[in-house]
C-alpha cells in the first residue's frame, strides 16, 4: 500500500472546518490522507500527532510553535518529514497564496484548489502555473470554482473539450459574491 498523502490546508474558514470535520469522520480518507500543517493569513503550524484536526481552534491552543505564515518553508518542512506525495489544499481566497502556486508545482507538490485567484487574476499567473504543472517532477494542479447554482462548469467543460466535443456558445445567467 502506498504511503498517504500529507495534506497542507490553507486557510482555516468555514470551507476548511467543513473540510476538516468530513476528514476526520471518513475512515478511508485517513488512510490515505494525512493532515500535516494548517495555515492561515496570521500563522502556520505543522500538525501535533496527539490532537485530531477536527477542532481547529483546539489544534492551535494547543500547539504554541505556531510561526507567521511562510508558504514554501512550511511546504519544504512538510516535504521533508513525508513518505508520500504533498498536496496544498489551498480554501482561501488569497491571491498571494494563488501567485506562489507555480512554486510549490515546481517543488514537487501538488495544488488543490477552489481559490478562483489562480484562474481569474492574470492570464501571466494562469500560464505560469500551467507550465509548473508540466513535467515528471512538477505536481499536479486541481482547481475547481462553481457557477450557476454551484453547477461545476469548469469540469464540464474541460471534459467535453477532453472528448473532442465542440463548444459553440455557453449561455448564463451568472450571480456571485462581490469581494470587496
Amino acid at each position: 500500500m502506498p504511503a498517504p498523502a500529507s495534506l497542507i490546508v490553507l486557510g482555516l474558514g468555514g470551507v476548511s472546518s467543513s473540510f476538516l470535520q468530513i476528514h476526520a469522520k471518513t475512515a478511508a480518507l485517513q488512510s490515505k490522507f494525512l493532515i500535516s500543517a494548517l495555515a492561515n493569513s496570521r500563522f502556520s503550524l505543522l500538525a501535533p500527532k496527539q490532537i485530531p484536526a477536527v477542532d481547529v481552534s483546539a489544534w492551535v491552543t494547543a500547539h504554541p510553535d505556531r510561526k507567521p505564515l511562510d508558504v514554501l518553508s512550511l511546504l519544504s518542512a512538510v516535504q521533508a518529514d513525508s513518505r508520500g506525495p504533498v498536496i496544498v489544499v489551498d480554501n482561501s481566497s488569497s491571491p498571494d497564496l494563488a501567485a506562489l502556486y507555480p512554486a510549490i508545482l515546481k517543488s514537487g507538490a501538488s495544488v488543490c484548489t477552489p481559490n478562483k485567484k489562480s484562474t481569474s487574476s492574470s492570464l501571466k499567473l494562469y500560464e505560469e502555473i500551467l507550465a509548473a504543472a508540466e513535467g515528471d517532477k512538477a505536481g499536479l494542479y486541481y482547481g475547481e470554482s462553481t457557477v450557476g447554482a454551484g453547477l461545476p462548469i469548469l469540469s464540464t467543460l474541460k471534459e467535453l473539450v477532453a472528448t473532442r466535443d465542440e463548444i459553440l456558445k455557453v449561455e448564463g445567467v451568472l450571480s456571485g459574491t462581490r469581494e470587496s
